[in-house]
């Protein structure tokens, strides 16, 4: 006797009420080490056509041996860099941080300085849209002095910058243009990869997949059914979805993992803007039929958002797992069994990483 079981984490539900979706802006940079060298840092979000709320950011500048390095306790030295920071805004120039000038030095008891600008103290709002009031922050040296060798071919001052913020995705929607199996993942072959297409500057979205079930008593075949919509019934999914810029679509790979049968799906862009757990935070759903609406469907006449899926493994026992946790992360699970219900197999997949662990029982009877 044949048997499947799907379990989900109920985590899923209660994460998507209360889980940040954000977006995030960063550009670093490496000063030259010469008098009036000059490195720019640029932060464009104004350049963003949606409305914004800006929920952190920073600019860090460090002074230091570079990323990796090892200090002789027998070699003392010290370096110090003297700089000017000037800040414009759509090119202008306009002197907003309260002091132009910085000094950062570093020795052998303590081998990196930073100073640090925190870009909350920087905002202003127009019709509700946040944004910074500079959009480019040029370090400008003005003297240098280099540590002994051989720590002066080390000596690095860097500058990074980044934004965190959430989008206005009120009224924003989505074209699904493809779902085709994934023939790169070694699990099972039950990965299908859902494509679409906008131009939204949104990472993260909801998917939902519904898996429709004859209820026609005349119907004895799974490639012809009528069947009626109940979107409540549907696996949900929330995360980051993969981008491919030459042909400007987005996409998630997913398991579908509740057999051979006719699916819908749609998908919607997710932004924290307003409180956390507000509906306003959800984009409107890509093109779908609404609960309650009435289908005959058939290979024939299936078209997205409809689609037909033909699980390769019908003919085996196996338990799916699928488990959520926060910032979109997932785990995936399938454990096969023999017909006496013993396991043979488990593969476990995480989409994050591209990777398949995949285990084998032998049996000694």
């Amino acid at each position: 006797m044949k048997f499947n079981i799907i379990v989900l984490s109920l985590l899923l539900l209660f994460g998507f009420a209360r889980a940040q979706y954000l977006e995030s802006y960063k550009d670093e940079s490496i000063a030259g080490l010469a008098v009036n060298d000059e490195t720019t840092l640029t932060l464009p979000l104004e350049q963003l056509v949606l409305p914004k709320n800006i929920i952190n950011g920073h600019i860090l500048i460090r002074l230091s041996l570079g990323d990796d390095y090892a200090i002789d306790p027998n070699l003392p030295f010290s370096g110090q860099v003297d700089f000017e920071l000037i800040t414009a805004r759509n090119g202008t120039p306009n002197s907003i941080l309260p002091s132009a000038t910085g000094s950062l030095s570093i020795d052998q008891g303590a081998p990196e300085a930073y100073q640090r600008i925190d870009l909350m103290d920087y905002l202003e709002v127009a019709g509700g849209d946040e944004n910074l009031q500079f959009d480019e922050l040029t370090l400008r040296i003005s003297s240098v002095t280099l540590p002994v060798a051989p720590y002066d071919t080390r000596f690095e001052l860097k500058l990074f910058g980044e934004v965190t913020y959430g989008v206005d995705v009120r009224g924003l929607t989505t074209t699904l243009t493809e779902v085709v199996p994934n023939d790169n993942i070694a699990v099972s072959n039950k990965v299908v990869d859902f494509k679409w297409s906008d131009s939204h500057p949104v990472s993260h979205y909801e998917i939902q997949v519904l898996r429709l079930f004859n209820y026609n008593e005349e119907k004895d075949t799974e490639y012809d059914i009528s069947t009626v919509l109940d979107w409540s019934k549907a696996a949900c999914y929330v995360g980051k979805a993969d981008l491919d810029l030459a042909n400007n679509t987005k996409s998630f790979s997913l398991a579908v993992a509740e057999g051979t049968g006719f699916y819908t799906v749609r998908i919607r862009p997710i932004s924290t803007y307003f409180e956390e757990g507000d509906s306003r935070n959800f984009g409107a759903w890509s093109a779908h039929d609404a609960d309650g609406t009435a289908r005959d469907l058939s290979q024939s006449n299936a078209m997205l958002p409809y689609f037909f899926f033909t699980d390769p493994d019908d003919d085996k026992n196996w338990i799916y797992n699928r488990v959520f946790t926060e910032k979109g992360r997932v785990k995936e699970n399938l454990t096969f069994a023999n017909g006496l219900t013993q396991t043979i197999q488990n593969q476990t997949y995480l989409p994050s990483q591209n990777v398949t662990l995949i285990t084998q029982t032998v049996n000694d009877f």
